[in-house]
């Protein structure tokens, strides 16, 4: 993804488009496309700002809303599978999301093979 266009370098486009230079000039003088020009004065008509937008942060984790409630139930039965605790919890995620969920939180439900 490529990073947003400095403030300083959005003054000097929205000001040559208000002195009256064309956007085919002033996406030369810049060397950027013309939508970046049409796209930056029509955020500042509907907005009023030429700032860029805030995106989001990396992305949305499924599983974080119900931490304390998925590490609750792994505490109380540690014999659950990861296809059990997905069952049982009604989680709306894959086992391999769920696995990857409860390393990134430190727990382990390795289990101790039987023993005769």
């Amino acid at each position: 993804m490529a990073n947003a266009f400095s403030m300083d370098l959005r003054k000097r486009i929205v000001a040559d488009c208000d002195a009256g230079m064309t956007v085919r000039a002033v996406a030369e003088k810049f060397q950027v496309t013309d939508r970046v020009i049409f796209k930056l004065l029509e955020r500042r008509r509907e907005t009023g700002s030429i700032a860029p937008l805030k995106g989001k942060v990396g992305r949305k984790r499924k599983l974080e809303q119900r931490r304390d409630e998925i590490i609750q139930t792994v505490n109380n039965n540690s014999s659950l599978t990861l296809q059990e605790l997905i069952s049982e919890l009604d989680l709306p995620v894959s086992v391999s999301t769920l696995w990857k969920s409860l390393k990134r939180w430190g727990i382990s439900l390795k289990k101790s093979p039987a023993r005769k």
